[in-house]
């Protein structure tokens, strides 16, 4: 009977030692997505709405507006969607955006530095900050010759980090990067970065981010 029991509290031991050793994301439910940090020289400032609950009178909804830059938003709205598409749970958007709206530093930047997001974090209940930033967006041209013919084709580059943040105690359990490209017909006067081909470069950036092993495994096991 020796033999058995000391199976028996070995197996238990294996078992508990596999638990123990589980990383602390695997036990994270609850993502924030702020507005992404935009560190590129694009950038589009807009109206952005908020509408939340008037605090002293609950039952009467209040509308503001603040101007927030277009690409931080489309990021973290991007990734959103494609988080709630893997089965992650995400903090309400109307609690983010109030804490948005009050934020002068938001409403003076157009987005949320990672110390104010950590704060917004606990304060909304959220346990893990999903931190994205727009590193560079930019042009490149290069010619196409076809049949005697020459095509100028603009790439728009977009480079993008994400960054999977413990609130409670900060530490970081994700941090990679990733691209996206879109192409179009050059113009012949060259100018601003057209704003249609930085988008369709930002979403391509965020699909191949979300296409990493490492990230869908760490959104999976915070899912379930």
């Amino acid at each position: 009977m020796n033999w058995m029991r000391c199976f028996i509290v070995t197996a238990v031991v294996c078992i508990f030692s596999v638990y123990s050793s589980q990383p602390a994301w695997a036990e994270r439910k609850n993502f924030m997505i702020p507005p992404f940090q935009n560190f590129s020289p694009c950038k589009v400032r807009t109206e952005y709405e908020v509408t939340f609950n008037d605090i002293e009178h609950p039952t009467t909804i209040i509308t503001k507006s603040f101007q927030i830059d277009q690409y931080s938003e489309a990021g973290r709205s991007l990734l959103e969607n494609k988080l709630v598409n893997m089965g992650a749970k995400i903090i309400e958007r109307g609690r983010i955006d109030q804490m948005l709206y009050e934020s002068k530093f938001t409403r003076q930047n157009g987005y949320v530095n990672e110390e104010s997001a950590l704060e917004m974090g606990m304060l909304a209940g959220a346990d893990t900050l999903l931190m994205g930033t727009i590193l560079n967006i930019q042009d490149e041209e290069e010619t196409i010759t076809a049949y005697g013919l020459n095509e100028h084709i603009k790439k728009t580059i977009c480079s993008i980090r994400a960054r999977i943040i413990d609130i409670k105690s900060g530490n970081i359990f994700f941090s990679e990067t990733a691209k996206g490209e879109a192409a179009s017909t050059a113009s012949k006067h060259g100018g601003k970065i057209n704003s249609d081909n930085a988008y369709a470069a930002l979403k391509k950036a965020i699909d191949n981010l979300v296409e990493k092993d490492s990230f869908q495994n760490i959104v999976t096991k915070s899912s379930n």
